[in-house]
């Protein structure tokens, strides 16, 4: 998954099923997988310049790996 978000533009540290993400030189947030549950968590940090087509990117990113996973965004200061 780093592999295909780095490809978009994305800059991705990952640390087990973490992965801080930022893109433009600037973290905007954090993704928190669990495979187990099908479940993912995207943290975006509020103040963040990060657009919904970076979002969105993301997003599909993310269900072209796992077409069944449930994300949840969530804005966070």
């Amino acid at each position: 998954m780093a592999r295909l978000l780095r490809g978009h533009g994305f800059y991705v540290r990952m640390h087990a099923y973490e992965y801080v993400l930022g893109i433009n030189n600037r973290i905007f947030g954090v993704l928190v997988l669990e495979p187990w549950r099908g479940k993912a968590q995207l943290y975006i940090h509020k103040g963040s310049l990060t657009s919904e087509d970076c979002i969105n990117t993301l997003l599909n990113v993310l269900k072209s790996i796992d077409s069944k996973i449930k994300i949840n965004v969530l804005y966070a200061s």
